[in-house]
């Protein structure tokens, strides 16, 4: 378990649950969804532990769907350091974002927060094509 970052005040239970949950071993793909009351520390905490575990974070805002999926491929292009295209729905955005992200990623794991979903971390290291 990777130790908890020492900018990260108390959130023991939390940050335990996200390395549990990153580090965990079940095949296929795995999301996670993160809830809770507002202004409450999740996003930063989630920042946090991309930082950590080698994610990609992006933030989720008040926007169209069209806009949203840009920032996205904007966001994974920016990742990976090459243009991945323009998605048309989140299905072809995962399908995507799991492809080029795991390509040349050793350890096969980024986190996206998006705005179809409250929270959204996903670990493609487990998933098995």
């Amino acid at each position: 378990m990777i130790p908890k970052p020492a900018a990260i005040f108390d959130r023991i239970h939390e940050w335990d649950a996200i390395c549990r949950f990153v580090e965990g071993t079940k095949p296929g793909l795995t999301i996670g969804i993160m809830r809770g009351r507002r202004r409450n520390g999740k996003s930063w905490l989630l920042e946090h532990a991309c930082t950590e575990f080698g994610g990609v974070y992006t933030l989720a805002l008040r926007q169209s769907r069209r806009m949203a999926l840009d920032r996205f491929a904007d966001t994974v292009s920016q990742a990976v350091g090459h243009p991945v295209g323009r998605f048309d729905d989140w299905v072809q955005a995962l399908d995507t974002t799991f492809e080029v992200m795991t390509a040349g990623d050793p350890l096969g794991h980024r986190c996206w927060h998006s705005t179809s979903f409250p929270t959204l971390w996903m670990d493609p290291r487990n998933c098995r094509r």
